[in-house]
């Protein structure tokens, strides 16, 4: 697969394979901007793209693999609802629909603990905060493709109210680029 980033610059995939379900498990390398990122930390040094293949992506390109279906069920569901806490029962309902396993709670929590582990940890931790009832993805959200999406055609709708005809297409133009493909891939 090959796909262009926001900025124009072409990502590539690593290679990948299909697992017993049928889900490729590759992950799409972009380079995203950095505007409107601030401070250091891991929220603000990882960006997470859901407007197509699920991506995480490391500010130097780097790429993180995420392993299983299920981990990346369970990252799509906290990228949806980044800054939030995520009730367990919500998660283990995203994972597993109508029929969780007996040990769903314990076998959610390895799915996170796991999910830690792809992600990588560095000195501000793991960006998934273990909450009194739940799971938190503590990013910033410009580090999700779909927020920057959502900002774009805002600013883009202002435009267009404004009388900007051109600033309004260039912005609504920025906001399509952020689409990879079918969201949560």
């Amino acid at each position: 697969m090959d796909s262009t980033s926001h900025d124009g610059v072409p990502g590539s995939s690593t290679p990948g394979h299909r697992d017993a379900g049928g889900h490729d498990d590759r992950v799409t390398v972009l380079r995203f901007p950095a505007d409107g990122v601030t401070g250091r930390g891991y929220p603000d040094r990882v960006r997470f793209g859901v407007l197509g293949t699920l991506t995480v992506v490391d500010d130097d390109g780097g790429q993180r693999r995420l392993s299983g279906p299920a981990r990346r069920r369970l990252l799509g569901a906290l990228v949806a609802r980044a800054g939030r806490v995520v009730p367990l029962d919500t998660l283990i309902e995203d994972l597993w629909a109508d029929a969780p396993p007996a040990t769903a709670e314990r076998t959610l929590q390895s799915h996170v603990v796991r999910l830690r582990d792809d992600l990588g940890r560095d000195d501000d931790g793991s960006p998934i905060i273990t909450e009194p009832h739940g799971y938190r993805l503590n990013v910033s959200p410009t580090a999700v493709d779909a927020w920057c999406f959502e900002r774009d055609l805002g600013a883009g709708r202002q435009a267009l109210a404004d009388g900007d005809a051109a600033g309004a297409v260039a912005l609504l133009d920025q906001a399509l680029s952020w689409w990879r493909g079918t969201a949560y891939a």
